[in-house]
């Protein structure tokens, strides 16, 4: 049995986020399941106080740049809001979900 897409994706976002300029603003968690099994290759971006993103069905050798660009643009937006239309091409049709943060007073 091979590596799962996962894998693939997971390797390619470890390796260029090691020379990445904001590698200390984002790190990066795998995760066992996010449940989106029609959709594997699965990402989620969460950060406190910021909207949650949940990206599904990425092309685990094709994905990892435009995620960073991604993730640049969710740090720089104080609320973690991007624009469907400012997002990297790659991931305009992938976005699953955009989730408001959980408020102050509830975490």
């Amino acid at each position: 049995m091979g590596q799962s897409g996962g894998f693939h994706l997971l390797s390619q976002l470890s390796s260029r986020h090691q020379n990445w300029p904001f590698l200390s603003d984002c790190e990066i968690q795998a995760a066992d399941c996010l449940s989106v099994c029609d959709s594997p290759c699965a990402v989620a971006f969460s950060a406190p106080q910021k909207n949650i993103y949940l990206f599904a069905g990425l092309s685990p050798l094709q994905s990892a740049a435009a995620l960073l660009k991604f993730a640049e643009q969710y740090i720089a937006s104080p609320e973690g809001t991007v624009a469907q239309m400012e997002q990297p091409e790659a991931l305009k049709r992938k976005l699953l979900a955009r989730i408001p943060p959980v408020p102050a007073n509830l975490g």
